[in-house]
């Protein structure tokens, strides 16, 4: 209450200023309010355009690994899950800045497949892209990542 007494002249003033130019404000509110909601969309756009890959399933992973030539396979999940969970067995681990060197003597003709456990496979798809742009021929994302792998994997 003390402080509102203080300020009360300063409260008449703020009114005023809003009844003069509160038109004005609430246009910028709602241009601001747009612009932020349409960089949003742009950004969703982007990343489906993006994830705009094929992907592998678990179980399509697990029949290609009973396979003659199995396909290599990138765990791509933080250094913390990976210490916390352990890796993946018959995996590599790899994160998106090292991928070219922890990839660079693989043959190109191998099919790869990458595992990450964030969501939408963003990262798994990421590395499949730029294994694609290095000239790797048939690289997928897991669909569903790490946790659809534990759900593949487990023991009935």
């Amino acid at each position: 209450i003390l402080a509102g007494w203080w300020l009360r002249d300063e409260l008449q003033v703020a009114l005023a200023a809003m009844s003069t130019h509160g038109t004005t404000l609430i246009v910028l509110v709602v241009l601001a309010l747009g612009g932020w909601l349409g960089w949003k969309l742009w950004q969703r756009y982007r990343f489906e355009k993006l994830a705009a890959i094929p992907h592998i399933t678990p179980s399509e992973l697990l029949a290609a690994l009973a396979s003659d030539e199995p396909p290599l396979l990138l765990d791509l999940r933080g250094a913390q899950m990976i210490e916390t969970t352990g890796p993946v067995e018959g995996a590599t681990v790899a994160d998106l800045e090292t991928l070219a060197g922890v990839v660079g003597d693989w043959p190109k003709h191998r099919p790869i497949v990458t595992m990450c456990a964030c969501p939408r496979d963003a990262t798994a798809i990421r590395a499949a892209r730029m294994l694609s742009e290095l000239g790797y021929a048939s690289t997928r994302p897991l669909r569903g990542g790490y946790e659809a792998w534990l759900l593949a994997t487990r023991p009935d």
